[in-house]
């Protein structure tokens, strides 16, 4: 509760307490999700540092970074931590909501990633961010976007009109 507040004093405390109280160490990750998902950097680089000299017997999968703490130092380091299963679902999301480019491209072109490619379209065509949403067909081009959007042809429509740095506005020059 305390990692996913915010509160690192508090936090180390709780896992202090709990660990005497059990007389063995809880898990160096315990908090490290819930830290992630709702964006406490100090919370998640206290447990990044803590975690690596400690025996991990469990693997921790991420899906979600928090938009406002999302940057490649803390996916490498994610990356980097062997007890970390980084499936990175809905971090491409979170890249685009980020507007964080360098995320968005190394999601993208690096297929050990798990990530939901329409809730990533989804948020792209939401922030009318159509160069993503390009990048993003042209990748994932299979016939699960050919059946999600046949009825209204919005594939093509991006792809026929959506110009570099396009928007809604210049699709329907109104």
């Amino acid at each position: 509760m305390a990692a996913c507040c915010g509160k690192l004093a508090m936090f180390i405390k709780i896992h202090d307490i709990l660990s005497s109280a059990l007389d063995s160490d809880l898990s160096p990750l315990a908090g490290l999700d819930c830290a992630l998902n709702t964006g406490h950097l100090d919370i998640v680089n206290y447990i990044m540092d803590y975690s690596k000299d400690r025996p991990i017997t469990n693997t921790l999968e991420i899906n979600r970074v928090r938009d406002t703490i999302l940057n490649m130092e803390l996916l490498e380091r994610l990356m980097a931590h062997p007890n970390i299963k980084c499936t990175f679902k809905d971090v491409l999301s979170d890249a685009i909501n980020a507007r964080n480019i360098e995320v968005i491209d190394m999601i993208l072109f690096n297929s050990r990633f798990n990530i939901d490619c329409q809730g990533a379209l989804d948020t792209a065509l939401f922030l009318s961010d159509f160069d993503t949403a390009r990048k993003i067909i042209g990748k994932f081009n299979p016939t699960w976007m050919e059946d999600l959007f046949s009825t209204n042809g919005l594939c093509g429509l991006i792809t026929k009109f959506c110009e570099p740095g396009g928007t809604i506005k210049s699709i329907t020059n109104k």
